[in-house]
């Protein structure tokens, strides 16, 4: 005779039970013989969904259960965790239905069988599957993962771990940080990945000292590229192409990647944001000569860290005072206003302001990229600025808490600032604003279209 959990709560109690953490037996149990149940080689467990936990901590478990029936199972998660011991063959499980396997064999150190052939096509969920599974070198590239979203420190200290995976559709993959993070082995190709969706890298391959070869080209959607390759002392990889317009955090990228030495001045970095060029190159590309403008310099992408910076640039830019510059870099990426990189600035007051500064005037140039998040005072910043009616309406506002005269007498802009913050018609323009043909343009159209701004006067 045979035991066969019915259900989920069968099965667990069945392993409680096994464990000796439990002396008590469920209805269904009782109709087996004891022997059956503490035979756990034979169990019957094709009633089993969930198997999440099963061994966790079981650090001396390692019984034959390559026989067992997972063809229901969806969760797998954290299944053989901290199991030191277990090293049974399961590569004939049959996991066609299996959606997590996060943490199935983590701190799994002996583990190191053929799995091959398991059917991964449901997977959704692989996070710190092998974390710090020490033996693990088996190869997975004949794996079919089109649905798997995470692999967030799948093979973090995996030490052993160098098999290929060349062969992976990633197509729908988001978050790969840490995945490599102290695979000290692994050195395999990763350029025919499709990373399309990939959002987060970071930490992917930090202290993957050993990495060096070919890594995948499309990095369009990632927004935070953080310590990447922080410690992998071997990569020199020609990555120069990269499309890294979306990314807001690089600080840390190359921290201490000695051997990289690639020139990725061309990279747009317009979106970092605020602490997201922290030590971007430390012990690696010889930055220092550049000071403390080398983002600005080494990118050709003005970024202004402090208040203080982003007023001089304006400044230098509409040519008001003879401020000299000793870098024709500085030069170029000041007047590139539209790609100032203004993540660090919590003051634009009057920024634009004519009234104040009379050259800028006519001033229209496209700033809508701008990164005004941190942004706290926009009083008087487009004061009298006759000309400028750009489409602003993507900026992030959330922080935004003065905005007296912003928009006072800015004759030929069409107010289009598509926020949940709820600023206030009379502050923007202030005095005799209901004057304003602007205004009076807004209030009509609000009669037709909701808008989201609080109107009094």
């Amino acid at each position: 005779m045979t035991f066969t959990p019915e259900n989920n709560n069968d099965f667990e109690n069945a392993l409680k039970y096994y464990f000796g953490e439990s002396n008590k037996l469920s209805v269904n149990m009782k109709k087996n013989n004891i022997k059956e149940i503490k035979n756990i080689t034979n169990w019957n467990t094709k009633n089993v969904t969930d198997m999440s936990r099963a061994f966790k901590n079981k650090k001396h478990f390692n019984k034959d259960i390559s026989s067992w029936d997972v063809s229901n199972v969806t969760n797998m998660s954290n299944m053989f965790y901290g199991a030191e011991s277990f090293n049974q063959d399961i590569g004939w499980w049959e996991t066609k239905n299996v959606t997590n396997m996060s943490g199935m064999f983590y701190n799994a150190v002996l583990f190191n069988q053929d799995i091959s052939l398991w059917n991964t096509q449901k997977l959704i969920n692989a996070s710190h599957m092998f974390y710090n599974a020490k033996s693990f070198n088996k190869g997975l590239n004949q794996w079919n993962v089109e649905n798997l979203r995470s692999t967030l420190s799948m093979f973090e200290n995996a030490v052993s771990f160098n098999a290929d995976l060349s062969n992976w559709n990633v197509e729908k993959l988001e978050i790969a940080s840490f995945m490599f993070s102290g695979a000290v082995k692994f050195n395999k190709n990763l350029d025919n990945w499709k990373t399309y969706n990939l959002k987060n890298t970071s930490h992917m391959f930090y202290k993957a000292i050993k990495y060096n070869s070919k890594i995948f080209d499309f990095v369009e959607n990632i927004s935070y590229m953080d310590n990447m390759f922080n410690n992998a002392v071997s990569f020199d990889q020609d990555i120069s192409n990269w499309n890294v317009e979306k990314v807001k955090d690089m600080s840390y990228l190359f921290a201490n990647a000695i051997n990289f030495k690639r020139d990725i001045s061309n990279w747009n970095v317009k979106n970092i944001i605020k602490g997201g060029f922290d030590n971007l190159f430390l012990n690696t590309i010889n930055v220092k000569k550049y000071g403390k403008h080398k983002e600005s310099l080494y990118f050709k992408v003005f970024v202004p860290r402090t208040n203080t910076d982003f007023n001089i640039g304006l400044l230098y830019y509409f040519h008001e005072k003879n401020i000299i510059l000793k870098n024709i870099d500085m030069h170029n990426a000041i007047m590139d206003i539209t790609k100032w990189n203004t993540s660090y600035i919590t003051n634009m007051e009057s920024a634009f302001n004519s009234l104040k500064h009379p050259a800028r005037a006519t001033f229209n140039e496209d700033i809508s990229n701008w990164n005004v998040e941190n942004v706290v005072n926009m009083e008087r910043m487009f004061f009298n600025c006759a000309n400028f009616n750009q489409d602003i309406s993507k900026w992030n506002l959330d922080n935004v808490k003065k905005t007296k005269y912003m928009i006072t007498h800015a004759e030929s802009f069409d107010l289009n600032i598509n926020t949940n913050v709820k600023l206030k018609i009379k502050e923007l323009y202030h005095t005799d604003y209901l004057k304003n043909n602007i205004v009076k343009k807004i209030l009509k159209r609000r009669l037709s279209t909701p808008m989201m701004f609080t109107l009094s006067k």
